[in-house]
This record gives structure tokens, sequence and C-alpha cells, in this order.
């Protein structure tokens, strides 16, 4: 019976086969199962021996590597490993396997559903914020293709947590949001989603001047830090709280963007009644 196997880079590298955790106990062969995954993911990686050996190669690094691969293949399901014509090693477990993977997918599934049903993106998305456990790759946290692609998938990340709060808003669960909401723009300062959730939620929870407080708070830091004005929506946004005419259309699900490269999802229009009607 093939073994099911399952490779948890969200975090410290991780091995599970049938669900049971089976994680190399030694540094260099969860190095090699992390930079087997990188490569597999769709990121360049550059020559497997450097990913392992990045300070600097040993004198007979191909057998040192043949070796380490040799060890790791006695772990993983027959196959699992393959090897290319040009001798170079390549991971073969299945789109499925690897959970960034999985977790960029339900993000854009989450997008796409919540404009039907936003308490079934926001399980979604739960589901998928859970299999964090820290930093993306973090065995080569010193290699560049790596940190490139641990900073997308943090984006990512951060985009998912927007997505959530959206579906809460939606569903009208402002006052169970408002919390971790706090929370996440004292965080992302400068990141202006976080931000407009902030204001929707507190102007709905009664709390106006809270609202237009946090607007003023974001831009006075944006001009301290960056010598630029919020965005003309969170202006708008901040108009129609002061005039109490907030109204937050649900935003159109995202087109997929290429592999690879980091996604972009639709803002809401607020505040824009007079050009929609006239739209």
């Amino acid at each position: 019976m093939a073994r099911s196997a399952q490779v948890s880079v969200l975090g410290p590298v991780r091995l599970l086969l049938d669900g049971q955790d089976r994680t190399p106990g030694g540094a260099l062969q969860r190095r090699l199962l992390c930079a087997l995954a990188l490569q597999g993911a769709g990121s360049p990686g550059g020559d497997l021996a450097g990913l392992m050996w990045p300070e600097g190669l040993p004198t007979d690094h191909r057998a040192a590597l043949q070796t380490h691969v040799f060890r790791l293949r006695r772990l993983l399901p027959e196959g699992a490993i393959s090897t290319t014509t040009g001798g170079a090693y390549r991971l073969d477990l299945g789109t499925d396997a690897l959970d960034a993977t999985r977790f960029e997918a339900v993000v854009y599934a989450a997008a796409a559903l919540r404009a039907q049903d936003p308490e079934a993106a926001a399980a979604r998305l739960d589901e998928a914020l859970g299999w964090w456990r820290g930093t993306p790759y973090d065995e080569l946290a010193e290699v560049d293709d790596a940190r490139i692609e641990a900073a997308r998938l943090a984006e990512l990340g951060l985009r998912a947590r927007e997505e959530r709060f959206d579906c809460l808003l939606d569903l009208g669960r402002h006052q169970e949001a408002l919390a971790d909401l706090e929370a996440f723009a004292a965080h992302e300062p400068l990141r202006e989603r976080p931000q407009a959730l902030l204001m929707v939620a507190l102007h709905r929870s009664g709390r106006r001047a809270d609202a237009l407080a946090t607007y003023d708070r974001f831009r006075r830091g944006l001009a301290a830090d960056l010598g630029i004005d919020p965005s003309a929506g969170l202006r708008d946004l901040h108009d129609a709280i002061v005039t109490d005419e907030v109204r937050a259309p649900a935003a159109p699900p995202p087109s997929r963007a290429a592999a690879g490269s980091v996604p972009r999802f639709g803002s809401r229009l607020i505040g824009r009644d007079p050009l929609l009607v006239e739209v």
C-alpha cells in the first residue's frame, strides 16, 4: 500500500507520512527536504548542492549530496525523489503534498467564494491560516531564493487574514472581529487595508470617533515615514464615516495570478455610491 507523504514549509520543515511525523533528525537532511520543496514550488532555487552548503561546497560535494539523497529516499514513498536526465534531483509528491501550495490555492478559492458564501470562505481561511507554524523555508533563511519565496508567502498570509476579516464584516460579525482587527492593524501600521477594515468595524460598533482617529493616525504615520498620503479610497471611506454613509459592497473575485507571483485582490468601492449609480 502506497504511503501518503506531505511536506510542510510554513514554518520549520516537517515531513508527515500517513499523518505521522517523520521529519528527518539531521540538520542537513531537513535542509535537503526544504531545498527540494523550494525547487518543486517553482522557485529557481539554484544548484541543489549550493542550497545544501551555501557557505562553501565540501571536497566531494556530489558524493555527499548523493548520500543525503539516498538517506532521504529511504524515508519517502518510492519514486518521491526522481533523477532528471541532467542528473538533478526532483521531489515528486503531487500537487497537494506541499502546504504552501495548498495554502495559495485555498486563498484564491476563498476569495472567489466570498461573494456567494462568506461563512464558508471564512472557515476555509481559518483552516488554512492554522497551517502556519513560523517563517516559511526557515532552514534556508540565508538563501536569496528562499527569502524571496518566504516573503511572497508572508504577503499571501497577510492577504488571507484581510480576506478573512472581510468575510466577517460581510457576515455582520464586526464585534467578533474587532479585537483581532485592532491587533492586526497595530502590527501593520503602514498597511492600508487593515486600517480600512478596522475603521469599518469601529464605525459599525458605534465608535465613529475611534474610526476617525484610526484614519488620522494612519495618515500621520504615512506622512512621517513615507512622505505620502492615504489613497483616494481610504479618504472616501473617511468622508463616508463622517457623513454616516458607510457601505461595503462585495469585491469581485480576483483573477488567478501567474505561478510564483504575489496575488492581487480587488479592493472594495466604499463611499462612492453616487459614482456607482451613475455607472
